[in-house]
């Protein structure tokens, strides 16, 4: 499948079959591919910096292309093109993993407010463990959610919303993606916000 879009700077998240058959404007092939951890080899990841121009993708495989950019100071980001299957998940679970867009307004000292939302809807009280991998030894911290509550828990955005934008290639990114465990089922909604101009909130699956 081919898709069209205009770009500045583009993720590509694929399976095993993309890695291998996907191409930027026809004929460019896409080879620094990484794994994304904890998928057992299921899912892959690359990301590039380009002009803003009309561009192609093409691939046998699944892919998703996520552009981000900014426009007059204010960050955005959107899929263009996907050729992936319908993906059935439930917003109740044990395991959840996340990972915080980059959100800015152009200046580079004002960082988004980012958290997420852990909702018991239980009667029992659970524990939520939230295990952070943006360093080289992973912090582990343990909250507890009272019966059909929710508890809100604050993240570090200066950690976690820088782009890993290479001038001209693909680059690979450092794991700053986000795990929690939950010992009953609980929902997700994870917040990236800057303080009175834009953000999103959005449902951990």
């Amino acid at each position: 499948m081919t898709h069209n879009f205009n770009s500045c700077f583009s993720q590509i998240f694929g399976d095993q079959d993309a890695t291998i058959s996907t191409k930027l404007d026809e004929y460019d092939p896409i080879s620094n591919w990484a794994p994304i951890p904890y998928t057992a080899g299921a899912a892959y990841y690359a990301t590039a910096t380009l002009e803003a121009d009309f561009h192609t993708v093409s691939s046998s495989g699944r892919y998703i292309v996520v552009i981000s950019g900014s426009n007059n100071g204010s960050a955005y980001s959107f899929v263009p093109a996907y050729n992936s299957a319908e993906i059935n998940a439930s917003s109740i679970g044990k395991e959840f993993v996340l990972i915080f867009p980059h959100n800015s307004d152009g200046n580079s000292s004002r960082l988004p407010e980012i958290s997420v939302d852990l909702i018991n809807p239980n009667s029992i009280n659970v524990t939520v463990q939230i295990l952070e991998r943006r360093s080289s030894t992973p912090i582990a911290q343990n909250v507890k959610v009272p019966p059909h509550s929710v508890v809100k828990y604050q993240f570090d955005a200066s950690t976690y919303t820088k782009l890993c934008a290479g001038k001209d290639s693909f680059v690979r990114c450092p794991d700053t993606s986000i795990a929690i465990q939950s010992s009953d089922p609980i929902s997700v909604v994870a917040h990236n916000y800057l303080s009175g101009v834009a953000g999103d909130s959005y449902t951990g699956l």
